[in-house]
């Protein structure tokens, strides 16, 4: 096995834990994934799947686009942090900045899991 299939499915088994146990750790604190609906799952899934070619290169171009805020509203408002919606609390990321990108798009991976979980 090659160094980015390792590196790939290390990241697939993080992507499986957090789902499985509905909450990610991004430096130190823990981020809960709410249930969502089919609905919901399918949009994040869809918009996932069209940045992934960005995603894979490391260009984060996306970031702040309409399209992307409208999913962050999507995922964030179906994710607590201390038990709060992460979407109602105010300046979250300016206290956190640094967890902003890990926690974006690890949700992208965990609101899909139910669409790929059959593939590996």
């Amino acid at each position: 096995m090659n160094n980015n299939a390792a590196q790939e499915e290390k990241r697939d088994d993080v992507v499986k834990g957090c789902y499985e146990d509905g909450s990610a750790e991004i430096n130190g604190r823990s981020y809960k994934f709410c249930k969502v609906n089919h609905k919901k799952r399918l949009k994040i899934f869809g918009y996932a799947s069209k940045i992934s070619k960005l995603l894979n290169e490391g260009n984060l171009s996306f970031l702040g686009s309409d399209e992307q805020l409208a999913i962050e509203d999507l995922i964030f408002s179906n994710m607590t942090y201390n038990d709060s919606s992460l979407a109602k609390i105010d300046n979250h990321f300016e206290k956190y900045g640094e967890d902003y990108i890990p926690l974006f798009t690890m949700s992208l991976s965990v609101f899909s899991y139910p669409f790929m979980k059959g593939s590996h």
